[in-house]
């Protein structure tokens, strides 16, 4: 039984009349001639003369009824995300350019209130002289730039990096982006999340991962 599409004359074939369709014409040889006349059809179609202008090739699927005016309108969208991405690429650029400079890292800090350790960090300060004696330093008040990136504490001669995120303004994601960012640099990163710091379950825990990533 055919299924007809609304706003056509032409009923939709079934998914089993299809595949009787494919078994018939299995092995039936295709002239040049119609060879030609299928391509010249693809070729004239709207669609595809769109796409070919976007260096791209056109399937006439789903939209091969949409006139030419609604693909130039997706033609227009694609170039301007593509726009967009080109000025995000740049606007990144510039502000890693920027956190090379000593004196833009140090406005930014003290415009923050970032020269010193908050709450969180100085409590994370105070475990790691307590288990390792001037070992890691605080630099996350723009001591120590990587990469345009600071982090919050750092074993220099170690070539070690420890960052402690808040739970509410950073996502699993953030963790694993400054991992393979300090490594791009050879820093290996331990990520510290401040939830680690409350309570002394969580604490002997965090003791454990401080050794392991210090000591090894």
């Amino acid at each position: 039984m055919s299924i007809y599409n609304p706003g056509t004359l032409k009923p939709s074939l079934t998914t089993e009349h299809r595949r009787k369709i494919s078994l018939s014409l299995m092995g039936h040889p295709v002239s040049d001639a119609t060879r030609r006349k299928i391509s010249d059809t693809v070729k004239n179609h709207p669609k595809q003369r769109i796409f070919a202008s976007m260096g791209g090739k056109a399937h006439l699927g789903k939209h091969k009824h949409m006139s030419e005016a609604w693909y130039q309108k997706q033609r227009e969208a694609a170039q301007k995300r593509a726009a967009n991405d080109r000025a995000k690429q740049r606007t990144r650029e510039t502000v890693t350019k920027l956190w090379q400079d000593p004196t833009y890292v140090s406005k930014q800090m003290k415009a923050r209130n970032r020269m010193l350790p908050n709450k969180c960090e100085t409590k994370l300060l105070g475990l790691l002289n307590e288990l390792f004696p001037k070992r890691w330093q605080f630099v996350g008040g723009g001591q120590l730039i990587i990469g345009g990136r600071c982090p919050d504490f750092v074993a220099i001669s170690e070539q070690k990096v420890i960052e402690l995120l808040g739970t509410y303004w950073h996502g699993l994601f953030d963790g694993a982006d400054r991992v393979e960012h300090y490594k791009m640099f050879g820093y290996r990163t331990l990520i510290i999340w401040e939830d680690e710091l409350k309570g002394e379950p969580a604490e002997d825990k965090l003791v454990k991962r401080l050794r392991k990533f210090t000591v090894k």
